[in-house]
């Protein structure tokens, strides 16, 4: 009889622990449950205790000071210890949730043949397994945001520099220090070619050397003071050396003509007339 009643007391103070509503739902801890499994508990854990000692149950905290309130899933399996410190834990920490693999491995979260990988010394990779990078996407990654990076920018293939860095509209790549490259592209629009054009109206020397007297450089061009406190677009200085360099050869051009017709002048009075 004493072995029925207390068979009947441990099963009543399981179904206050355990609830089982239908034959789809489990509760832990919570009746009814919210779902197939739902798992509730208050249990206190000590912060910043010893995390390979369970906590105390239905009992106070260990120090009053230091303890919050949290509830977990903890899984573990034959190559595991059974011990906080080991196997895999979901983790409910007042309002933060956390997974933890407790063990000296990878954390692999995957969805079909994707997969992302933290690994057991802090690195993680994207599409990428064998990662020996702190962060490896293998695949095309796309920020729609800004993106700061404090060191190198490396664009690599076969360990040679063939990668591309492409920045769309509205982005902007900034370097503070030397920028290297074997080759650059900008384009740009309203090329110069209208120098040569009839409509160009070709400022006269004398207007230049006032100018430049006045101002202290070519018209157009950004003086100094403004270059180095906001610098200058490539595409636009280059299309204005350009045009610089278009209009010194007009008048260059035209320095010639006034010079054979000053030598053909010369020549003409130094003809002796014919007898």
């Amino acid at each position: 009889m004493k072995k029925h009643l207390f068979t009947a007391v441990i099963l009543l103070a399981t179904c206050g622990i355990i609830n089982a509503q239908t034959p789809t739902t489990l509760g832990v801890g919570i009746n009814p449950p919210y779902g197939t499994l739902h798992v509730h508990s208050d249990t206190i854990i000590i912060s910043g205790g010893d995390t390979n000692a369970p906590g105390p149950i239905g009992g106070g905290p260990r120090d009053s000071e230091f303890h919050h309130s949290i509830s977990n899933i903890h899984l573990t399996n034959a190559l595991t210890g059974t011990s906080l410190g080991h196997g895999f834990v979901i983790e409910c920490n007042d309002h933060v949730t956390t997974l933890m693999q407790k063990e000296d491995a990878d954390l692999i979260m995957k969805n079909h043949n994707a997969k992302i990988v933290l690994s057991a010394n802090g690195k993680v990779g994207i599409g990428a397994v064998n990662n020996s990078y702190l962060f490896n996407v293998n695949g095309t990654a796309r920020i729609t945001s800004n993106l700061s990076i404090g060191g190198a920018i490396n664009c690599s293939g076969n360990g040679v520099f063939s990668g591309t860095l492409r920045a769309g509209s509205g982005f902007f790549c900034a370097a503070d220090g030397a920028l290297k490259v074997k080759s650059l592209r900008v384009t740009t629009t309203d090329w110069p070619d209208y120098v040569f054009g009839g409509s160009h109206r070709l400022m006269p020397l004398s207007e230049v050397e006032g100018y430049i007297q006045v101002h202290g450089h070519l018209p157009e061009v950004p003086s100094a003071e403004k270059a180095e406190a906001e610098g200058v677009d490539l595409g636009e200085m280059n299309r204005l050396l350009l045009q610089k360099v278009e209009e010194l050869t007009l008048y260059v051009i035209d320095l010639q003509k006034q010079l054979d017709e000053l030598n053909c002048g010369r020549q003409s009075e130094g003809a002796k007339p014919d007898k």
